[in-house]
């Protein structure tokens, strides 16, 4: 399945409580920069998957933000600068990608 509609498919759920858990499901493509759009956030799990790509700079858009796992994937590129000045943010996992 594609990362981009798996995202969009959850910004409209109705169920939708401040957690993307979307771990281990076998996500393909690049993580889209309208995640930056989900303000009300507070966990995103995406760990686990074959998503590809970079980290796209509008994840910083998410000040909510308290646990980002995007561990366990093929993303390249470097990390956003901005991630650092998310207030919220306590837990971050990036490990096993190829980023720089």
């Amino acid at each position: 399945p594609s990362c981009r509609k798996a995202i969009l498919a959850r910004k409209h759920d109705s169920g939708f409580f401040g957690a993307l858990n979307l771990n281990g499901k076998e996500l393909t493509g690049s993580i889209p920069p309208e995640i930056g759009r989900l303000v009300d956030v507070r966990f995103v799990y995406l760990h686990n998957n074959q998503i590809s790509g970079c980290i796209p700079q509008q994840i910083c858009f998410l000040t909510l933000l308290e646990r980002l796992y995007i561990n366990k994937n093929q993303l390249t590129g470097s990390i956003p600068s901005n991630l650092g000045r998310l207030s919220n943010l306590t837990e971050l996992a990036l490990s096993q990608n190829r980023l720089t």
